[in-house]
């Protein structure tokens, strides 16, 4: 398996219970016989099969997928918007983004498609920097998204429809704004203060501070250790004056980490982001980011593997730790468990998105290492007799379009690209998931995107990162680092839904238009 990233899925068996007498299957001829365990999911064994080996999962960003115009979705000026990193809040992008009950308005269409299971991304009360995964409060609507009332709308709905949802659950961090940290970096002795990952600045042989700044400067202490974090491609340290240590963050400086070694803090996180959601009735959950629980706390310096920065991968320190099964293996029984008669934890095996050959430019990929990703998630199953379990997947938010990335978008051959993909993943054994648009064929963003359109975090930072964005403007650098983003940035899987081809593509009836430029594409493909 990949070290780079997983998440995993945790899913509740939580079919109604039907009190009937016990059944004498000896006096059943074959074919009864065989009609009843088709019916209760009977496998080998006598074991019954869960239910979410045999589903279609739909995955929902809703940020992108619809509007219906019933939120306000308040915009501030610029410079509110912005931070001491300078970064760009959503509340600062003019037009409309999708909603909660724009899901709704479209869940006859979900549906259409054989779909089982809706995955909603998050629209949980967050800080507006990272498209909803810097929470502020787990048990709370983000009112840009709509109201508590209405997801539990969306859950009343969904079910009545014969389907299932499942949320994401992002608890390796929160925002910066969540009470939470409010309180824990207020002092070292508060009742919150180890429930994220703090650390003393670096020290020298004879045990002092190391001071980075410069005689006459403000004291600026060195970070504990010289790990990189992800999104910003800086330090994974921020420096907290109150409690004059660096507290540990592995994507932006607004997503502080959780310290899943503090009890009081897991118990917290059970009750706010797990059993207030299964007590509405969802049926699971997408665990972001699941295999960063556990660390490495010592905060161990990282192998020097790049010259660009003095700052390095850590992921050998931050994934995977010592206490993950532990973490992993205690949620599921204090906090799903009681909420159904078992839960499943589902990896996400990434080697076939993460293939390096495939994403660079004009290189492509040879069949046969395709063949070998494949494979690798195939024979996890096979190799166990079902018991192990994976899914199947071509594309999500974080990732580009799969028509681009393994077939061609090339008009002559899309249409029977777009097939054939859908017939290879629709064939591979493990649970089925369908990323918004890729039922139609969405492409990634067009050629002519430039920074001004981008809206992910990741591709605005790595835009102006002073390797791109030099002093005398220098315009091959510049477009090299677009070029980039347009060949592997998350915004490709980002842009609006293409519903038809009316004025922005069905995704708003609101004058201002949608919160990302549509792609050129849209009145061909819908």
């Amino acid at each position: 398996m990949s070290t780079t990233e997983y998440n995993s899925y945790a899913m509740a068996d939580k079919a109604p219970v039907q009190h009937t007498r016990k059944v004498d299957t000896s006096i059943m001829t074959p074919a009864e016989l065989e009609a009843y365990k088709k019916e209760h999911r009977i496998g080998p064994g006598g074991k019954a099969r869960p239910w979410w080996k045999d589903v279609v999962c739909y995955q929902v960003w809703p940020r992108s997928f619809r509007d219906s115009g019933t939120t306000a979705q308040e915009r501030v000026p610029t410079e509110e918007a912005q931070d001491g990193e300078q970064e760009r809040t959503d509340r600062d992008l003019k037009g409309r983004h999708g909603d909660i009950r724009g899901v709704i308005e479209k869940l006859e269409h979900i549906q259409s498609l054989g779909v089982d299971v809706l995955w909603l991304c998050p629209v949980y009360a967050n800080s507006h920097k990272d498209a909803g995964y810097d929470i502020t409060d787990y048990s709370a609507i983000d009112p840009d998204f709509g109201t508590m009332a209405d997801m539990d709308e969306l859950i009343v709905r969904t079910k009545k429809r014969g389907m299932r949802i499942i949320i994401d659950l992002v608890v390796s961090h929160t925002s910066d704004k969540h009470a939470w940290f409010e309180e824990s970096r207020k002092s070292k002795t508060n009742p919150k203060a180890d429930w994220y990952i703090w650390a003393d600045p670096k020290r020298d042989a004879k045990g002092d501070f190391i001071v980075r700044s410069k005689p006459g400067e403000p004291i600026r202490y060195t970070e504990p250790s010289n790990w990189r974090a992800a999104l910003i491609h800086d330090t994974a340290w921020t420096w907290c004056e109150e409690r004059q240590q660096f507290y540990l963050h592995c994507f932006l400086k607004c997503q502080p980490d959780l310290n899943w070694e503090t009890e009081a803090c897991r118990k917290a996180i059970y009750e706010t982001a797990i059993e207030f959601w299964l007590k509405k009735g969802i049926d699971g959950f997408r665990v972001d980011t699941s295999n960063r629980m556990s660390k490495d706390m010592t905060f161990t310096d990282a192998e020097v593997t790049t010259d660009f920065s003095e700052f390095q991968d850590f992921s050998k320190h931050c994934l995977n730790g010592p206490r993950i099964h532990e973490y992993i293996q205690e949620m599921r029984r204090v906090a799903m468990d009681p909420y159904g008669k078992g839960m499943h934890d589902d990896v996400f095996l990434v080697d076939l998105v993460q293939k390096d050959e495939v994403l660079n430019p004009g290189q492509g990929f040879l069949l046969p290492e395709m063949k070998d990703c494949i494979t690798k998630t195939q024979s996890l199953i096979s190799s166990t007799g079902g018991e192990a379990w994976t899914t199947s997947f071509a594309e999500n938010h974080d990732q580009v379009r799969s028509i681009r990335r393994w077939v061609t978008d090339h008009p002559d051959y899309w249409s029977r690209a777009c097939k054939l993909m859908c017939i290879l993943e629709c064939t591979l054994s493990g649970t089925l998931f369908v990323f918004q648009g890729q039922e139609i064929g969405m492409h990634n963003m067009p050629s002519h995107f430039g920074p001004a359109d981008f809206r992910d975090i990741d591709a605005q930072k790595w835009c102006a990162r002073s390797k791109y964005a030099t002093p005398d403007g220098d315009p091959y650098m510049a477009q090299l680092a677009i070029d980039g983003v347009l060949n592997v940035g998350r915004d490709n899987t980002r842009t609006p839904m293409q519903w038809d081809d009316s004025a922005n593509a069905g995704f708003t009836a609101h004058p201002d238009g949608p919160w990302m430029p549509l792609n050129d594409n849209y009145r061909e493909i819908n």
